[in-house]
């Protein structure tokens, strides 16, 4: 242990005054409950801790033999100490171990609200593995040499009595805690009172140190952030240091991911906010043109030239609704067809209250289509409706129109049927009409097929693959 023999027969030193002060209790009782009666006795002490002449402690098993008079008063201590540190800093860096093991697993099972959150978590860990009492974790920017206070220990905040701390530091007006980022290594004091040159002090207030310990935390090269732990019952050593660089370089790749989540999902909402003001604004404008046309329709002197205008705006119109779901939807890629399709038929069918008395039939299934072939189908449907109110109603005519659209594993069908008379003779092969020229490149753009035919009126079938 690094004393003399003299040392003890003198007097200056006796074995109760060097066992370790939180165990010492615990000796004293076990020799205060052995055997009390004359004569000899032995027994065997848990293990325990005793001061060598350095300052370190070792751990002792010892069995003890007393002897006691007839009035049963100790007169003798005899006993055979071994020192069992290694086998106990064995177990105690097999327990370490094994609670690093526990925090990492609880670390990356848990789901954090905020790096805030979760950093705080891991000091937590940090403080518990090192069997320290208080700690801290401060960010670091190596473009600006500039610490930033991330998180304090509870027990800081109970005893520091700093009515306003700093929470950011520059590098070259630290002490010996920023000498982690100069030295680019840990830093280990386990006499914090004693002088040391890298030491600046620290406020009025501040948590009195014994011990310290500060681990810097690597990120491709560069230090990121420093984690410190504070007065330990015991002397720090390398275990401590090795234990708290294993998990901060586990938390921090937690952090780093939970960042790029966040970073990611900021980018989207931005990207989404963006697609939606786009969507906003393509729908206001095409709305403007619309009423242009409808203007101009109105004061145009031609019947055909009226016409014409008036296709424009609905061929406009069915392409304004496409952008008014997307506006209104969460998913800018793929829009409900009947929530599509079912306003569109009753805005074209509105359109011409005045020269048909037509009633739309529509059996339009439910589901999801890609926005890029919903503006070609919308267009289609427009041509084919307006085709058949122009045509087969004209004049005020009653009628009525079916609009039919279902789709199987891997097709799409639409049906726009009415039950007036028919096309022409020849027009079902010639279809000359720019209105239905333009419905056949918009089914090749689908790469499907249309279907003409005079089936109680005019039939037409458009299937195109999903």
């Amino acid at each position: 242990l690094g004393y003399s023999a003299d040392d003890f027969v003198s007097g200056r030193v006796s074995y109760s005054s060097i066992i370790y002060h939180e165990d010492i209790e615990r000796v004293v009782a076990e020799v205060a409950s052995n055997s009390k009666d004359p004569g000899r006795s032995s027994f065997r002490h848990e293990p325990y801790r005793v001061r060598t002449a350095d300052g370190s402690y070792r751990w002792m098993d010892d069995v003890t033999v007393i002897r006691r008079n007839e009035e049963g008063d100790i007169t003798h201590y005899q006993g055979v100490v071994h020192d069992i540190s290694p086998i106990m800093d064995a177990e105690e860096a097999l327990r370490r171990n094994e609670a690093r093991l526990k925090g990492l697993v609880e670390i990356f099972q848990r789901r954090p609200e905020s790096i805030q959150s979760f950093l705080d978590y891991a000091l937590e860990q940090a403080i518990s593995l090192t069997g320290s009492r208080i700690g801290y974790i401060y960010f670091y920017d190596a473009g600006t040499g500039q610490f930033t206070l991330n998180t304090w220990s509870k027990e800081v905040m109970k005893e520091c009595l700093i009515q306003e701390p700093q929470t950011v530091y520059q590098l070259e007006k630290t002490g010996i805690w920023g000498e982690a980022v100069r030295q680019r290594k840990p830093v280990m004091v386990n006499d914090f009172r004693t002088f040391h040159p890298l030491k600046k002090g620290y406020p009025e207030g501040h948590v009195e140190l014994y011990r310290f310990l500060t681990v810097p935390v690597f990120v491709g090269g560069e230090i990121v952030a420093v984690v410190g732990a504070g007065n330990k019952e015991t002397d720090y050593d390398e275990s401590d240091i090795l234990q708290l660089t294993l998990l901060m370089d586990a938390v921090w790749k937690v952090v780093e991911q939970k960042k790029s989540k966040d970073e990611i999902s900021r980018l989207l909402e931005e990207k989404n906010l963006l697609l939606r003001e786009v969507h906003h604004r393509i729908k206001n404008n095409m709305s403007t043109v619309m009423s242009l046309l409808s203007l101009q329709s109105q004061s145009a002197g031609e019947p055909a030239v009226t016409a014409a205008l008036m296709d424009a705006r609905s061929r406009i119109q069915s392409m304004m609704i496409v952008y008014d779901k997307l506006y209104r939807s969460s998913d800018y890629r793929n829009v409900s067809i009947r929530d599509y399709l079912e306003p569109l038929v009753d805005e074209i069918i509105s359109l011409y209250r005045k020269t048909a008395n037509v009633t739309a039939e529509k059996d339009i299934e439910d589901f999801p289509l890609h926005s890029e072939k919903l503006f070609p189908v919308g267009i289609v449907i427009n041509e084919l409706l307006t085709n058949a109110l122009k045509y087969a109603f004209g004049d005020g005519a009653n009628g009525t129109i079916v609009v039919k659209v279902s789709r199987n594993e891997s097709h799409v069908r639409m049906v726009v049927h009415d039950n007036g008379p028919g096309l022409p003779e020849g027009a079902l092969d010639a279809a000359a009409g720019f209105g239905l020229r333009l419905v056949k490149l918009l089914v090749e753009q689908l790469r499907g097929k249309l279907n003409i035919e005079n089936d109680g009126g005019a039939r037409f079938t458009v299937t195109f693959p999903l």
